[in-house]
């Protein structure tokens, strides 16, 4: 078992509070953690930065929210789910052992074993793009056929979805695709042409208006 160093956790911000009480309530991994339970875990934690203005036996949820939105999800080290649900990235799992000082014990562990992982949000894109209709197209030669629909389909986005969060999601189908090149992973090099062309011939999607 790793054995943290000795960290000073009042010097550490707002927003590395909220990302290591999301790692210990999900016992260090990627699992699902209601935002009830990363509330409490927060505010027991560290009650001083997470109480209520005149109110210490109450927790802020607004203050646990705000760092969640504006700095964790923005970075890639938590992903949003449905009904107030969060999980840590593989990303955010290294960063909160950074900061806990377990990122030594991590790289030698590393030195052990290169081998490159997919993450979870990682292996959906690669699963669902591999199966999707922009993909068959692609595939038999159509690519003219390809339209704005079929370029959301791809990456996983609707018409609704802020350019912020579609831009993260092709970040998320960059990292994999390069991850599965490097694998040499069936179909990789035809999801690689896919994905440039997508991009440039589309970059309508991903900018503001």
């Amino acid at each position: 078992m790793m054995k943290p160093k000795s960290v000073d956790l009042d010097k550490l911000s707002h927003a590395d509070k909220v990302l290591i009480s999301l790692y210990k309530a999900s016992k260090g991994k990627t699992e699902r953690v209601p935002f009830e339970i990363l509330v409490l875990n927060a505010w027991k934690n560290f009650p001083a930065d997470f109480s209520l203005p005149n109110y210490p036996e109450h927790p802020d949820s607004s203050v646990i929210a705000k760092r969640l939105y504006s700095d964790l999800i923005t970075k890639r080290f938590v992903v949003s789910l449905k009904n107030k649900v969060y999980r840590l990235t593989e990303k955010g799992v290294v960063e909160a052992q950074k900061i806990l000082g377990l990122a030594e014990t991590k790289k030698e562990n590393k030195k052990k074993s290169p081998d490159i992982l997919l993450n979870r949000d990682e292996e959906q894109f690669l699963e669902n793009a591999l199966r999707s209709k922009t993909f068959l197209v692609w595939r038999n030669g159509s690519k003219q056929e390809l339209i704005d629909y079929d370029v959301r389909v791809f990456f996983q986005f609707s018409t609704g979805t802020p350019i912020k969060e579609r831009k993260r999601r092709v970040e998320t189908a960059d990292d994999a695709i390069k991850k599965a090149t490097t694998l040499n992973m069936p179909e990789s090099v035809d999801l690689k042409k896919l994905f440039d062309f997508l991009i440039q011939n589309f970059p309508q999607l991903f900018q503001e208006k």
